[in-house]
Order: structure tokens, then C-alpha cells, then sequence
């Protein structure tokens, strides 16, 4: 799989996990070391007649995981990982949430960022829990070596975010 390609993830939190999704201890403890959009497709993962939100992550390079990750810990990480990598959301109903392209703003660091009206608009329609849990998703898949990139190939899964 090519590192540089988008990804798409559910939100496994144990706080804030998808409602519709049907997890298994096992398929849990998969997912969350792979990220593999084949276990959630599995049948009987999500649930008759639900479907999950789809969070897609584009690539955060390594500039800005340096000059802006590096600064911040905690929940300012996951919020700042949030707005570089997560641009499109497909909600349970087909509709597609995105930043308009007026949001997106360049950052000093060669990655597109969405501003602040972006994550208040996700904030407002998700919940904070759900938003801040696929930041540190994004910002766990930015520090990945280039070859665990893309789905998680790591036999451990993402390395945690302080």
C-alpha cells in the first residue's frame, strides 16, 4: 500500500466507540493495531441496518509533525493531527462532510490544514471524544516509519500519543 494514500478509519475509543459497530474482543485488539478497513467490513461487525462514520486520514509529513506536534501534548496534539490529516467524513446517512475550500489554509510546514471552523463544525456534529480520538489516530499514523504507513503494518499497532 502506498504510505502517501489517504485512509479511512472508525472510531474504536473505548469512550467513544461507533455505535454501530458489532466488535469482537479479537477483532478490537486487530483493528486497532492495523487499522484494517477488512475487519470492520466483516460481516456481522456493523450492525443490521447501521452504518459507522468513515474518518479519512490523509499524510502528515514529518515538518509538521516537528514544528507543530512536537509542541503540544495531550488533547492540543490530537486536536492539531485532526485538522492536518482528517479533510472528508462520510456520515452513517452517505453525506460527506468536508472543509470548504476557503478552511484549508497552508501551513509553514508543506501540509494542508484545516482552520478552526473546521474542527468546531466536527466538534458541534460528532462530539469532542470522537474528534480528539481520530486525532491521536492521525497523529499515532504520522510518527509510523514510512513502511508501517498507510494501513498500520506494525505487529504492535500504532505507538501511543503522549
Amino acid at each position: 500500500m502506498d504510505p502517501m494514500v489517504p485512509i479511512a478509519v472508525v472510531c474504536v475509543d473505548d469512550e467513544c466507540r461507533d455505535p454501530a459497530l458489532k466488535l469482537t474482543a479479537r477483532q478490537l485488539a486487530d483493528y486497532r493495531k492495523s487499522y484494517a478497513p477488512e475487519i470492520i467490513k466483516a460481516d456481522g461487525v456493523i450492525q443490521p441496518g447501521r452504518m459507522p462514520r468513515w474518518f479519512t486520514l490523509q499524510h502528515i509529513n514529518g515538518s509538521f509533525i516537528v514544528g507543530v506536534l512536537g509542541r503540544f501534548d495531550g488533547d492540543a496534539r490530537a486536536m492539531q493531527a485532526f485538522v492536518a490529516s482528517c479533510h472528508e467524513i462520510k456520515l452513517p446517512n452517505g453525506a460527506i462532510m468536508k472543509p470548504l475550500a476557503s478552511q484549508i489554509v497552508d501551513s509553514a510546514f508543506d501540509t494542508a490544514v484545516a482552520d478552526f471552523a473546521w474542527w468546531n463544525q466536527c466538534v458541534n456534529k460528532l462530539g469532542a471524544k470522537v474528534c480528539l480520538a481520530i486525532g491521536r489516530v492521525a497523529a499515532d499514523l504520522a510518527a509510523l516509519p514510512e513502511d508501517e504507513r498507510g494501513v498500520f503494518l506494525s505487529a504492535d499497532g500504532p505507538a501511543p500519543t503522549p
